[in-house]
């Protein structure tokens, strides 16, 4: 499929905010917490998003799936969990 420059340079905008979100995550002191609670699919979609160097190094399908918006929430999600559960546990 051919993109005008302009659509280029959303796709690729958007596929830098994926890669800074992933980042941020996988940087987090929880992520080796939660890392195996994660699927194939979703390792696939981090895999795919954190090696991108533009957009189209990303197979059509997994970028317009919503996996990799689901994955990067459910990262987010365990973390935040994570978190919450060593605050519980810095208390008693």
């Amino acid at each position: 499929m051919r993109y005008t420059e302009e659509e280029e340079k959303e796709l690729n905008a958007q596929l830098g905010k994926w890669q800074r979100r992933a980042k941020r995550l996988i940087l987090s002191d929880y992520y080796d917490c939660i890392a195996d609670r994660l699927n194939d699919l979703n390792y696939t979609a981090l895999t795919a998003v954190t090696n991108a160097e533009t957009h189209k190094d990303i197979n059509f399908s997994l970028w317009n799936s919503g996996l990799i918006e689901s994955t990067l929430d459910r990262i987010a999600e365990l973390i935040n969990e994570a978190r919450r559960e060593n605050r519980k546990g810095g208390r008693k």
